[in-house]
């Protein structure tokens, strides 16, 4: 909740990881700018140009990504699958490997911001803990892929112990 991670092969067949984590995730971001419920326009402005600002600092980094695959991992990305799929639970089963897109994460992003804390409840299993800062986090992801030249992302249940295993 605290911050966003991009990591990766520096280029293709390479060993050579790149990384970055930005200081911008879904609660830091909820508690300094969206203390609406649901939040006001404004302060959704002032949180997405935000991200932006904060993404445009690495800009180099994001091209590079650009024409790779995305694979979103963690509380945001899988819950944002969840939702698209239109999963009343959350079945990690479906969400692995969902192909979900800019379009669809700008229309849940839309959807949330116009939704109280108590109403985002039960949205693809949402619970009250990943309610009170989808929104942010949803910002963040979209921004990221406009930012990346993506249109859409690979939903993945298997984060960073997966990583570690492999």
């Amino acid at each position: 909740g605290g911050s966003t991670e991009i990591v990766g092969l520096d280029r293709q067949g390479s060993s050579s990881l790149m990384r970055y984590s930005f200081e911008m995730g879904c609660v830091r971001l909820s508690e300094r700018f969206l203390s609406g419920d649901p939040p006001a326009a404004a302060e959704l402005a002032k949180l997405r140009a935000f991200v932006r600002e904060e993404l445009a600092k690495q800009a180099e980094l994001l091209s590079a990504l650009g024409g790779r695959e995305l694979v979103g991992v963690a509380g945001t990305a899988t819950y944002l699958a969840s939702s698209a799929l239109g999963l009343t639970r959350f079945e990690p089963e479906k969400v692995q490997g969902a192909r979900i897109s800019l379009a669809q994460v700008q229309e849940l992003t839309e959807r949330f911001a116009r939704l109280t804390a108590s109403e985002r409840l039960g949205i693809g299993g949402m619970d009250q803990g990943r309610a009170d800062v989808i929104v942010a986090g949803a910002v963040i992801l979209e921004e990221t892929l406009r930012a990346v030249g993506l249109s859409g992302y690979t939903a993945s249940v298997r984060g960073l112990r997966y990583g570690a295993v492999l």
